[in-house]
């Protein structure tokens, strides 16, 4: 699939101060577009955007956006822009295959709180909970999930989550897809689906 026939991005101007959204995606493409778009909106306005990904997610992401015109360095030199590698940020606040909520209320929350300051508001974009589903530990995730909506009860933030399709495939996995899209204010389609 080319980029000219992904499914088009969101539009982040009807978005709350404080949402929590999942991405549906099928190809690395398509997750690191909408991504960026998510990002460079907030960005551009002000924002601080925390991302927290996978290496590969994150190079992409850094030329994704220095080709939508932003200055990526600067960014991140004044802490408008944090990059962070996921599976370092998950083994700061998992105790026992599950997330610890004062670790991540520490870890994450005072994240949160340092991006914040002195800006219009934050955006992330999260892989965390991907990892933990990609282990095969479902109940982490979705742990996760509940730690990140009860964050968002103290603090404004818009959260990027994604999973790929590929682990929702099957009858069987359809409880679990349910699951997931219960702990998010908004669902996104995956690109083929939201192209028909």
């Amino acid at each position: 699939m080319t980029e000219s026939q992904l499914a088009p991005l969101a539009d982040w101007s009807d978005m709350g101060e404080t949402e929590h959204f999942v991405q549906f995606y099928e190809t690395d493409a398509f997750l690191v577009k909408s991504v960026a778009s998510f990002i460079g909106a907030g960005l551009g306005s002000g924002d601080g955007a925390i991302v927290i990904a996978t290496s590969g997610h994150r190079v992409a992401l850094r030329e994704r956006l220095a080709a939508q015109g932003l200055d990526v360095e600067s960014a991140e030199t004044d802490g408008q822009l944090v990059l962070l590698d996921a599976n370092e940020l998950l083994s700061q606040f998992m105790l026992n295959d599950m997330p610890d909520e004062l670790l991540f209320n520490e870890v994450i929350g005072g994240l949160v709180e340092k991006t914040a300051n002195g800006r219009r508001g934050v955006r992330a974009f999260g892989e965390m909970v991907a990892l933990l589903w990609a282990d095969g530990n479902h109940a982490g995730a979705i742990a996760l999930e509940k730690l990140w909506n009860d964050l968002a009860a103290r603090h404004s933030f818009a959260l990027f989550c994604a999973y790929p399709m590929s682990f929702f495939d099957g009858t069987k996995n359809g409880d679990a897809f349910l699951h997931v899209c219960g702990e998010h204010t908004r669902v996104l389609p995956s690109e083929s689906y939201a192209g028909n």
